[in-house]
């Protein structure tokens, strides 16, 4: 018999998975519903005010139309065998500044004299009905359409990868969560679904949280002094736009509304009408409140919310993305430890927030545009590769999952490889250094060695006393 060469190399993939079922796009910023980030409305609602939100629409069908993960899945001899993810908490309710500035516009509105207008009456009710999910939840809680999103995820990722799944039990499974109760009881949720899928997985593994892995913004000394306590300086371009470009939406909704000049809105009530138009999209699946804003005003105020989110928490300032370098630390460990043959998760899931997803995302490199994004050229930033809407939507979640691709060459060669890929919001994703979505471990490896060799995060976050500068 003939010798057999075996030749090993190693591959990783990276994704973010949407659901697609409402037949609409809707841009939120970090606040758009998971499948409202990908998805459409209802055939009824096609014919939407805002059916020509719909920029985001094109680049899906164009990726989607590619070789996508989703169509494509792995090739026939490659097997996933560890899903190392990190995934972003469902749908929340409002922070309580944005709740008291949104009870403050309800409260300006339904002050107006009853009208006969059947369309404004349709406003205050759907305004009444959020009022009631705003105030009957705690304020950035998990709110029930958030559970059902996260069990949705739960769902597809379990159907893409049965075969891995199938048979899984609590010893499996890694989880991951912070010291907030949304990654929990989006944990809790995601488990459940994965359990009803699954007779082999009596019972919930436990969580461990660890807040330096999922809320390191809060532990990191030099982000919180120079960006959280310096916010106006450091989000120096987000204010700029925000003056100007809020007033003129207040005077638009004010004049539609018809709110004397002691009515008009705020800069922070505007924002919280933006807001709640999230939730109301989520939760009601109208958009009564949204067809306030025209597309100027939503072209507006998404690249307000981009602009914020670059600037606090991706490349606008390299202590965004830095100081979540221990998060990537761990991801390769855990393949480290598969590949290694040390550890075999099936599953390692961390559950955390678009403050620690957004800097993993710029830490990798991914949807970063050649120019930065300031106040003065949104112009040039129509297509942009940074918009929130699709990287971090309520839900998102990256995946890197581990293949092993075993293919009989012949004349007794084995062709053996570990792989990578990378797909986001169910597109596969082409990481820097790398030539396609599946990607040599040891090139995926060598392309963020570098960081992962000064992940020093003691250092990265320590703070300059004036001896030093």
């Amino acid at each position: 018999m003939g010798s057999t060469c075996i030749i090993r190399l190693y591959y990783v993939s990276v994704f973010i998975l949407g659901t697609g079922r409402l037949k609409q796009i809707y841009r939120f910023g970090t606040k758009t519903a998971y499948e409202a980030s990908i998805g459409y409305w209802s055939q009824s609602d096609s014919k939407s005010k805002y059916s020509s939100h719909v920029d985001l629409l094109e680049l899906v069908d164009k990726l989607n139309s590619s070789t996508s993960f989703v169509h494509r899945r792995w090739p026939e001899f490659c097997s996933p065998v560890q899903l190392n993810a990190l995934i972003r908490h469902g749908i929340r309710n409002l922070g309580q500044n944005d709740i008291i500035h949104f009870l403050s516009v309800v409260n300006k509105i339904s002050s107006r004299p009853e009208s006969a207008n059947h369309n404004f009456n349709d406003l205050l009710n759907t305004l009444f009905e959020l009022t009631d999910i705003v105030t009957s939840y705690e304020e950035k809680s998990l709110l029930p359409q958030g559970r059902d999103e996260q069990k949705y995820v739960a769902r597809r990722i379990y159907d893409m990868y049965s075969d891995l799944l199938v048979e899984m039990d609590v010893d499996d499974i890694y989880l991951v969560v912070s010291s907030s109760q949304r990654t929990v009881d989006s944990c809790l949720a995601f488990m459940e679904e994965w359990m009803r899928k699954t007779n082999s997985l009596q019972s919930n593994p436990p969580l461990h949280t660890n807040d330096t892995l999922i809320r390191f913004f809060d532990k990191c000394g030099k982000y919180v002094k120079e960006i959280e306590e310096q916010e106006k300086v450091a989000l120096n371009e987000y204010y700029k736009y925000q003056g100007d470009n809020f007033n003129k939406i207040s005077e638009k909704l004010s004049k539609k509304l018809n709110l004397n000049e002691e009515q008009s809105l705020s800069k922070k009530e505007v924002k919280a009408l933006y807001m709640i138009s999230a939730i109301e999209v989520a939760a009601l699946k109208t958009n009564k409140v949204l067809a306030l804003f025209d597309d100027e005003d939503i072209t507006l105020l998404e690249y307000a919310t981009d602009l914020k989110n670059y600037w606090k928490k991706s490349f606008g300032h390299e202590i965004n993305y830095r100081q979540s370098c221990p998060l990537l630390l761990d991801v390769f460990q855990h393949l480290e430890n598969v590949i290694q043959n040390r550890n075999r998760y099936k599953a390692v899931l961390r559950f955390g927030h678009a403050e620690t997803l957004l800097p993993l995302v710029a830490l990798l490199g991914l949807f970063k545009d050649e120019v930065q994004l300031n106040a003065e050229n949104q112009d040039i930033h129509a297509d942009r590769k940074f918009r929130t809407s699709r990287i971090s939507p309520f839900s998102a979640n990256v995946f890197f999952v581990l293949y092993e691709c075993d293919k009989h060459i012949g004349n007794g060669i084995s062709w053996k490889k570990d792989m990578i890929q990378v797909v986001v919001n169910e597109m596969p994703v082409v990481l820097p250094g790398c030539e396609h979505d599946f990607c040599p471990y040891e090139t995926f490896y060598e392309q963020y060695k570098d960081i992962l060799d000064t992940c020093n995060f003691e250092n990265i976050c320590r703070l300059q006393n004036h001896d030093e500068l």
